[in-house]
C-alpha cells in the first residue's frame, strides 16, 4: 500500500523542526497494521473516523520519531508535505519494518489513511486458509466491486521474503561451501606436514622412548609442535579477516562483521580440526616399537 515519496517541507510553528527530507509516504486502510502485525508503540492507529471530514492524521514509524524528535514526544506534532498548504497531525508511532528487503536500512515512513489520501494500489490479506483458495476468492471479490480493476500479481509474504533474500542466501551458501573446503584442505595440509615431520624424526622418537620417555610425552610434544603452527596460522587468518570485513558487511543481517562470537567459534573449529590433523601422525609414531624404529634408521 505504498504511495509516493514526498519531501517534508516544514512543520507547525509550535514544533519548529525543519523536516526537509525524503520520506516514504504509505497509504493504508485502518486494518493494515493489524493485518501485517506491525506493533503500535504509542498513540493510536487509524479507524473509520479518519475520513475526508476529519482532520488529516498520520502515523510514523519508530525511525522517523527517533530522527526528527529525539528528545520530544512526536504525538500531536503537525507536519506538512505540500509547503504548508495542509497539515497532518501525528496520532501514532508504529514499529519499524523492512518493506524493501533486509539489505536496505529502514528509512523514515509516514503512514496516512486511504480515506483522506485517495486509494491504495496493493491489497494485503491475512488468512489461515490455503493461499491459492484465498487468491481466487479475492479476485472474485474485487471483480464484483469493479471489473476494471486489474489484479496482476498475487504473492504470499513467504514468497516476498524468499525473493528478498535470494541473492545473499546463495552467496552465503557458496561462501559456506568454500569455507568448508578451505577447512578440509587446511586440515589435510597440516596432517601431511606433520606426517612428514614425524617420519623424519622416527629415530629421534625411538631414542627418546628407549631412554624412558613415555608415549604420552611423545604424543604431547608432537601435538604442541603442530598446534603452535596452527595457532600462528589462525592469528594471521584473523588479522586478514578483520582487514576484509567490509567485503562481507553487505551480506550480513543484524550481525556485525567483527562479531566476537563468530570469530571465537571459527577459531575453535579450526583449532579442533588442526588438533585432529596432528593427532593422526602423532598416534602412529607412538605406536611403533622403539627397537624397530632404531633398526630402521641404522
Amino acid at each position: 500500500m505504498s504511495g509516493s515519496q514526498p519531501v517534508f517541507s516544514g512543520c507547525s510553528p509550535d514544533s519548529e523542526h525543519d523536516l526537509a527530507m525524503l520520506v516514504d509516504r504509505t497509504i493504508v486502510t485502518p486494518n493494515y497494521f493489524q493485518t501485517i502485525r506491525q506493533p503500535l508503540l504509542q498513540g493510536r492507529v487509524f479507524d473509520v473516523h479518519d475520513d475526508e471530514s476529519a482532520p488529516l492524521a498520520g502515523v510514523i514509524n519508530q525511525t522517523m520519531a527517533r530522527h526528527r524528535w529525539p528528545s520530544e514526544d512526536p504525538l500531536g506534532k503537525r507536519i506538512s508535505t505540500d509547503a504548508g498548504r495542509t497539515w497532518t497531525k501525528i496520532v501514532g508511532i508504529v514499529a519499524d519494518i523492512r518493506e524493501y528487503g533486509l539489505d536496505r536500512p529502514v528509512g523514515d515512513v509516514l503512514y496516512v489513511p486511504a480515506a483522506q489520501n485517495g486509494f491504495a494500489s496493493n491489497l494485503v490479506i491475512r488468512s489461515f486458509a490455503d493461499p491459492v483458495t484465498v487468491s481466487a476468492a479475492a479476485r472474485d471479490a474485487i471483480r464484483e466491486v469493479d471489473a476494471q480493476i486489474p489484479v496482476d500479481r498475487i504473492r504470499t509474504i513467504e514468497e516476498l521474503q524468499s525473493e528478498s533474500t535470494t541473492s545473499p542466501r546463495v552467496t552465503t551458501i557458496l561462501l559456506g561451501l568454500f569455507g568448508a573446503l578451505a577447512l578440509i584442505i587446511s586440515a589435510s595440509g597440516i596432517a601431511a606436514v606433520m606426517a612428514l615431520a614425524v617420519s623424519q624424526r622416527t629415530s629421534d622418537f625411538g631414542v627418546r622412548m628407549a631412554l624412558g620417555a613415555s608415549r604420552e610425552s611423545i604424543l604431547n610434544m608432537v601435538l604442541r609442535q603442530g598446534l603452535a603452527l596452527a595457532v600462528a596460522g589462525t592469528l594471521l587468518g584473523l588479522v586478514g579477516a578483520l582487514a576484509l570485513t567490509r567485503l562481507v558487511a553487505t551480506l550480513l543481517y543484524e550481525t556485525s562483521p567483527t562479531d566476537l562470537l563468530t570469530f571465537v567459534g571459527t577459531t575453535a573449529i579450526f583449532i579442533t580440526a588442526a588438533t585432529g590433523a596432528c593427532l593422526i601422525p602423532a598416534r602412529q609414531i607412538t605406536g611403533i616399537d622403539p627397537a624397530i624404529s632404531l633398526r630402521q634408521n641404522q
